[in-house]
């Protein structure tokens, strides 16, 4: 089949059938034209661009033997621009215009000058195509996992986007965002390793632009940065296969059209938690009362390659069975007596949750709420050991009252433990003294136990050692007298006929009682009569006068006002 250039512009189908001109057999060359054709801008507007073809096949070979190449601009009606190759030569580069569209003309011949002269001659066979030239790089923006500033996982993700702009404003010249590639480390440098086996690093490869694309972060934490570029739609015209050569598929795949710029973004990676700190742990307030914290000193444990503390997502549980609140700074009122043992936690700029750091409220009546008696449990303290699993306490209360001397208290635990067995509560005088021990059982997970406290405990401070599952916590205790106070021990003297009787005070009366004692006598359960006495810490009283001693049991009873504060038998 022979063709001549009869008009420009002219864009066929690629014709490959053999042709027999003036000097003999001849094949036309295989021209595949891509939609886009990828070039390098010059000067002005002039681009450089690489034709690519299979040569027509020459037979038998001549010194003549030549291809003409012709580019016309299809969107400017003109000019062409022109070149001459040799028979075996597979590429030429010729200087278009970006953007516009042009017919590209591939004629092969065996004659001297241009393919196509003179005009009236056939001794010539061509291939055409048509092709928009774009040597315009898109654009983009990437971000790590959204723009955060830091991240506790290897794992992130990157948000894309891509555009490919106009060339001039002309339309149909983009070749749109067809693809990207991706330096994880930030080196500059895009490794695709051609070898298809396991560990080879394909990390720098091109891939199918998509609007998201997982990444994994290099080991280590902190500031890891992260580029990424884009490719548009152009490619340079493929040269076509032989066919009757084995061609060899190049595994690697770079970006083939334009690459935009460099885009890079930065994140910290920060898989350490932070350190939980209030500026005050320990408290004490009237019940009503309210606390201001504030989680101001937390720090992060390696700052030189953290993410820092993010003080605004500290949260407080006070334990009191109010709802957690957030902040650095918060206030809080509490409407119950007992010890509370609240706990703050705080979160870093990359996700990483503190340990809890605990704190104690001690809440104690108002004044004048209780007279007769009662009790505060001070701050419970004791860190557990990191990664140990112990039992937990998050409140402490004391009930005690007075009643002639004699103790109706005890201790009621609230917290967690994290498996089943026995909560010992040690109780003893900071004076010194002998150690009282109380148990209790408690269940794995949530509980609530009560421990009696001793009926003769008098008022006074203990300490408290609190052993269970897992740990020790320390606390103390401060057991409140009642208003008339609190009778030691007292004694009946049954020598001759007047029996004498001895009270020793652990706690005096109030000021406004200590007018109002006397001691009231009694004798086989029949009054004999009072006698008024001194408040000291020793009173003695003699039975009353012009009583006499009958038979049956003496009893000598002190009281405030008509408030019975001890009893003492003969």
């Amino acid at each position: 089949m022979r063709r001549r250039l009869r008009s420009l512009p002219l864009v066929v189908a690629a014709s490959l059938l053999p042709a027999t001109g003036a000097y003999g057999a001849l094949s036309s060359p295989d021209f595949r034209p891509t939609p886009f054709t990828k070039g390098v801008v010059g000067l002005g507007n002039a681009t450089q661009v690489k034709i690519n073809w299979l040569p027509g096949l020459f037979a038998p070979t001549t010194p003549q033997d030549h291809h003409d190449i012709l580019a016309f601009d299809l969107d400017a009606g003109g000019p062409a621009t022109s070149a001459t190759a040799g028979s075996t030569n597979t590429s030429t580069t010729l200087l278009l215009t970006n953007g516009h569209r042009y017919g590209v003309h591939i004629t092969a011949c065996q004659k001297t000058g241009l393919c196509t002269l003179p005009l009236g001659s056939v001794d010539w066979i061509e291939s055409t195509g048509a092709t928009r030239i774009d040597a315009t790089p898109p654009t983009g923006t990437m971000q790590i996992n959204s723009g955060a500033v830091a991240t506790n996982n290897a794992q992130a993700t990157l948000a894309l986007t891509g555009a490919d702009p106009l060339i001039g404003g002309l339309p149909d010249t983009s070749s749109g965002v067809t693809e990207f590639k991706i330096d994880v480390d930030g080196n500059g440098t895009f490794p695709c390793s051609l070898l298809l086996v396991p560990g080879a690093d394909q990390s720098g490869c091109a891939q199918t632009f998509a609007a998201s694309a997982p990444i994994t972060l290099p080991a280590g934490d902190g500031v890891k940065t992260v580029a990424v570029v884009i490719g548009d739609g152009a490619r340079e015209m493929p040269t076509p296969c032989p066919s009757n050569i084995f061609c060899v598929l190049v595994l690697d795949l770079p970006i083939q059209g334009n690459a935009s710029a460099v885009i890079t973004d930065t994140i910290i990676l920060d898989t350490v938690k932070p350190i939980a700190l209030t500026t005050q742990d320990r408290f004490s307030l009237e019940r009503g009362g309210a606390v201001t914290m504030d989680a101001v000193g937390s720090v992060e444990t390696n700052p030189a390659v953290g993410s820092g503390v993010d003080l605004t997502s500290a949260t407080w549980d006070f334990k009191d069975g109010s709802t957690p609140i957030s902040g650095q700074k918060v206030t809080h009122a509490f409407a119950q007596v007992g010890t509370f043992v609240g706990a703050m936690r705080i979160k870093d700029r990359a996700g990483n949750l503190s340990d809890p750091r605990p704190f104690s409220v001690t809440v104690t009546p108002r004044a004048g709420e209780s007279t007769t008696g009662g009790g505060t449990v001070g701050a419970v303290t004791g860190t557990p050991v990191p990664g140990a699993t112990q039992f937990t306490l998050d409140r402490v209360r004391v009930a005690a009252r007075y009643r002639a001397s004699r103790l109706a208290g005890s201790l009621t635990l609230t917290g967690s433990s994290p498996q089943a067995g026995q909560l010992t509560v040690n109780i003893r005088a900071t004076r010194g003294g002998a150690t009282i021990r109380r148990t209790a059982s408690v269940p794995v997970g949530n509980f609530t136990t009560r421990v009696l406290l001793p009926a003769t405990l008098l008022p006074g401070a203990f300490s408290l050692r609190l052993t269970g599952p897992g740990g020790s916590l320390a606390s103390s205790l401060k057991l409140l007298p009642p208003r008339e106070g609190v009778v030691r021990s007292g004694r009946v003297l049954l020598a001759g006929s007047r029996p004498t009787v001895t009270f020793a005070l652990a706690n005096l009366p109030a000021t406004a009682l200590r007018g109002a004692l006397t001691v009231v006598w009694s004798q086989g359960g029949r009054a004999l009569g009072s006698v008024k006495v001194r408040s000291a810490a020793t009173i003695r009283a003699p039975f009353p006068a012009g009583a006499l001693r009958r038979a049956g049991a003496v009893r000598a009873e002190l009281r405030a006002g008509k408030t019975l504060v001890g009893t003492a038998r003969g």
